[in-house]
């Protein structure tokens, strides 16, 4: 292939490559999301109700001390009160349905409903409430209170993160952002010790949307 040849491909590519860039860059500029045109919110104290559809609960367990098994519950619900000028009165309230456990493979997320763990059909939910709110820093909060599991009750300090408010069409909303890690054995779900780790780490994403705005 010639010099002259080589040269005419590469400007030819150069300017597909700016022209689609420019194209993309203007697409997301007149479809950027109609939240981001919104105007951006303070943080506004209130109540809200935890919206499912954008939140999430992912948990992740060893595997014959090999590799990580990651799996998800799907249905969550919850309130929060939020207090910007006094966090202490702020409280939490989470509520996941652990039928809802999906693995991504059924049989797997039968035998997690069974009583060899979960227990689904006795114990239905498991349940964050807490119990005291303080500030931990820029945009976040210690929330201790009490996580039931199983049927057993135990006491867990989470630390929240604030990720974000927002204002628009969808409503005035919050979210919040935090990493935890309990043992199994602590909650009576001890089954298959041999192959599976004792220690879960749960990733906890909210968004919640304001219920008492004046709006």
């Amino acid at each position: 292939m010639s010099i002259h040849r080589s040269q005419t491909i590469l400007l030819t590519l150069s300017a597909t490559v700016l022209g689609l860039g420019g194209f993309l860059g203007l697409a997301g500029l007149s479809s950027a999301s109609p939240a981001a045109q919104e105007k951006k919110a303070a943080p506004v104290s209130g109540s809200y109700q935890v919206d499912a559809v954008h939140s999430a609960v992912i948990f992740r367990i060893k595997h014959i001390e090999t590799s990580l098994s990651f799996g998800r519950f799907n249905a969550i619900s919850g309130d929060l009160v939020v207090d910007e000028k006094s966090p202490e009165k702020s409280s939490v309230k989470i509520t996941i349905e652990m039928d809802s456990v999906d693995t991504a493979n059924q049989k797997r997320n039968d035998h997690l409903k069974s009583p060899d763990f979960f227990d689904a059909v006795q114990f239905p939910t498991a349940t964050f409430v807490s119990k005291s709110v303080k500030k931990a820093g820029d945009k976040k909060l210690s929330v201790t209170g009490d996580l039931e599991l199983h049927g057993v009750t135990k006491p867990l300090t989470l630390e929240l993160e604030n990720t974000g408010f927002s204002d628009t069409k969808m409503g005035v909303r919050i979210g919040y952002y935090t990493v935890f890690t309990v043992k199994r054995s602590d909650y009576g779900v001890g089954a298959m010790s041999g192959a599976l780790g004792d220690e879960v780490q749960v990733t906890v994403s909210l968004e919640a949307t304001q219920t008492d705005s004046k709006r």
